[in-house]
């Protein structure tokens, strides 16, 4: 069984300054633009599930908050009344808080909660909005799954989550030539065996994965994917009266399908309408 308490301490960086930390969880992305990428990612959740995204005033939860940009931007262009930064790692949290400080941030809708691993410590039918972008990869699969049930729970019965988590293809297949990617996987995967992996953790989905285990293991509603550039970016509902926000979602499920919507020029039509 994988042990939470060992997935959340690669993140804690409890010794390692500010800076470095930014560096790490950011995969070296330069310091000065993580503001602007921050806006370009809620943005791109606002214009892809624009269905999901709350009216201002709302109850808001960021799963693995890191330090903060994200939030920073949801409170910009969602407007909540709240918003709630939940994370493994309770060194992040207070790196969090730290870098909130140095960059003059105060505003008392932003909260920070620590997640155990295993339940959320929320009530039941309380958030309008749950999202996650670049963190559900660095959980193993059971814990993800077990996150889905959490999010599920504590979503109100009109609540929306939206999000990204990755294929495959965004870590591996187009950085490095055959060789080097199956040396680099097959070290990954020793190094998650042992408890001390690269990048933290990493776990990959397919869509087809990803589509059945949220529309019939889960059962959730107004299911929507997106595949898009080796990442799987989804959104769905706590209740509803459709499984998928688009009748045609299943039919995407077979990768010859994709495939040739996107040579077709069709993909924005199909893949994310």
């Amino acid at each position: 069984m994988t042990d939470p308490n060992a997935v959340s301490d690669a993140w804690n960086l409890r010794d390692a300054s500010l800076e470095e930390v930014e560096r790490v969880i950011h995969d070296g992305f330069p310091l000065e633009q993580l503001t602007e990428r921050a806006n370009a990612y809620v943005g791109w959740l606002r214009s892809r599930f624009p269905w999901a995204v709350p009216k201002p005033g709302a109850v808001v939860l960021e799963i693995g908050s890191g330090v903060g940009y994200l939030m920073q931007a949801a409170l910009e262009q969602i407007s909540p009344s709240r918003i709630i930064g939940l994370d493994a790692a309770e060194g992040m949290i207070a790196h969090a808080k730290d870098r909130l400080v140095r960059d003059n941030i105060y505003d008392k809708r932003i909260e920070f909660l620590h997640y155990n691993g295993e339940r959320i410590p929320i009530p039941d039918n309380t958030i309008d909005f749950v999202y996650s972008i670049a963190v559900l990869q660095h959980i193993p699969r059971q814990l993800v799954y077990n996150l889905f049930f959490e999010i599920k729970r504590i979503l109100k019965p009109n609540g929306y989550f939206s999000g990204q988590i990755s294929a495959f293809s965004g870590q591996f297949s187009n950085q490095l030539d055959p060789k080097q990617r199956v040396a680099e996987f097959r070290k990954q995967i020793e190094g998650q065996i042992r408890n001390t992996p690269m990048f933290g953790w990493m776990t990959y989905y397919s869509f087809e994965e990803l589509l059945y285990i949220l529309s019939q293991g889960v059962e959730v509603k107004d299911l929507h994917i997106v595949e898009r550039d080796g990442n799987l970016w989804f959104s769905f509902c706590k209740d509803g009266q459709h499984v998928f926000h688009h009748s045609w979602l299943p039919e995407l499920r077979h990768g010859a399908v994709r495939r040739r919507l996107l040579i077709g020029g069709q993909a924005d039509d199909q893949d994310g309408a």
